[in-house]
């Protein structure tokens, strides 16, 4: 006989807790997926506001996600610093594949999105991004720059964009770039931390375990893969509660994490390494010892009585997925780009 169990995390009335844990785990693969789609930034502005909306439907404590928006805006800087300083160029893109919503050609003309090259008896459309600090020719031409240039091939012909772009220069390309990678961070990690955070470890294992459960075919261990990822997935939050306690005891012994300079900062950091490793083995020990007394054996054979059902909701959820995802592939397979994000769509595709 099957009874319906309960976690502490279920008894909160909240959507995400009391989500099948194993369709929540399939929803945040697939939100996973559609993070990292190649799709316009329309498409991942829509995918941040539907994590930020998950993220307040599940009442988490601020300090959680201001912790994730510090370590995007972080590597945020990095990644902006690293392309700064090795991309120049203004990258060249011929638009005649795309399709355009929300507006026409002619438009764009108007606004010097797309510029117009006429081969013949044919027309194609190209754009290139800027260079703030720098200057981009108006024009392509076949004949090879002397200087720095950006090759694209038209009907089979090799087509030259010159530039001059200076050390301090910064192209457009650098910011979408760094934009992009950016939020795609920002949400897979967010993803992650509403899935430990709102699902137990019980949850996790039951989840993981009916995931695996085709691996069985072919004489995989599921059991124990479940108990190891479930257990890896919620020592993360542990181990950032014991890394802030650490943080704590240090700065009362005078070592200052935020303040000073870089070299520092990283010097500070590194007194953190050893405590750390201390802490993770000292929880492992712990847990192995209460699975031992509690005479868990993985392989043994063993029956079931947690029940997790899943709702109508649920289902809705997952369909909803589903459609989102089958959408953006269309636009994807059919380079579709909405107007006015044509310069920065047709960059990110």
């Amino acid at each position: 006989m099957r009874y319906t169990f309960r976690t502490p995390l279920e008894e909160r009335p909240l959507f995400l807790n009391r989500f099948n844990p194993t369709l929540k785990l399939i929803c945040a693969l697939i939100l996973i997926v559609l993070v990292f789609l190649p799709i316009t930034i329309v498409g991942q502005l829509s995918i941040f506001i539907l994590v930020i909306g998950l993220w307040i439907s599940a009442k988490l404590p601020k300090k959680k996600i201001w912790a994730i928006i510090k370590t995007i805006l972080v590597l945020f800087f990095f990644i902006f610093l690293i392309n700064w300083l090795v991309a120049k160029n203004p990258s060249v893109k011929l638009a005649d594949n795309y399709q355009l919503w929300g507006s026409s050609w002619s438009s764009l003309f108007n606004d010097n999105i797309v510029n117009k090259l006429n081969i013949g008896d044919k027309v194609y459309y190209w754009l290139h991004g800027q260079i703030w600090g720098g200057k981009v020719a108006e024009f392509l031409t076949t004949l090879k720059p002397t200087g720095d240039f950006v090759t694209i091939k038209i009907a089979g012909i090799n087509w030259y964009l010159s530039y001059s772009a200076p050390w301090y220069s910064l192209s457009s390309q650098v910011l979408i770039t760094s934009i992009s990678i950016s939020i795609k961070l920002f949400c897979m990690l967010s993803v992650f931390s509403l899935l430990v955070n709102t699902t137990s470890t019980m949850q996790l294992t039951y989840a993981f375990e009916h995931f695996f459960w085709p691996l069985k075919w072919i004489k995989v261990p599921v059991v124990e893969l479940s108990y190891i990822v479930a257990v890896a997935l919620r020592f993360v939050p542990t181990l950032f509660d014991e890394a802030n306690k650490i943080i704590n005891a240090q700065a009362c012994r005078g070592i200052d994490f935020r303040n000073g300079r870089f070299v520092t900062k990283i010097k500070a950091v590194g007194s953190l390494v050893v405590p750390m490793f201390a802490a993770s083995f000292s929880h492992a020990d712990k847990l192995s010892d209460a699975m031992e007394a509690r005479n868990f054996v993985p392989r043994a054979a063993r029956t079931k009585y947690r029940y997790f059902p899943c709702r109508a909701s649920n289902w809705a959820s997952f369909a909803i997925l589903i459609c989102l995802l089958a959408l953006f592939i269309y636009l994807r397979v059919c380079k579709v780009i909405i107007y006015p994000f044509v310069a920065v769509d047709c960059f990110n595709l």
